[in-house]
C-alpha cells in the first residue's frame, strides 16, 4: 500500500482493501481506525476547516507507526 501515496489523488485507493462500518471506509490491517462526527465547519479564505470529535479509536499497539516525509517511508522509535 506504500507505493499508492505516490500515486494521483484519483488513483491512491485503487485496490486497497477497505471495510465499511456505520457508513464509514476503514482501511482492512490499518494501525489505527478512528470514527468522528463533524462538530463545526469554518470559512478560512478558500478553505473550509472541519472541527471533528472522536468518538471511538482502536490502535494497534504491537505495531509502531510510519510517516511519509521529504518523499520518503520513515518509521518511529522510542
Amino acid at each position: 500500500m506504500l507505493h499508492n501515496l505516490r500515486r494521483p489523488a484519483a488513483q491512491r485507493f485503487d485496490g486497497v482493501e477497505m471495510d465499511a462500518v456505520d457508513g464509514a471506509a476503514f482501511v482492512r490491517g490499518a494501525l489505527a481506525m478512528i470514527a468522528a462526527t463533524q462538530r463545526e465547519a469554518v470559512r478560512a479564505g478558500d478553505h473550509t476547516l472541519v472541527l471533528l470529535e472522536v468518538t471511538s479509536l482502536h490502535r494497534d499497539h504491537a505495531r509502531r507507526p510510519l510517516v511519509f516525509f521529504d518523499s520518503a517511508i520513515h518509521t518511529l522509535t522510542h
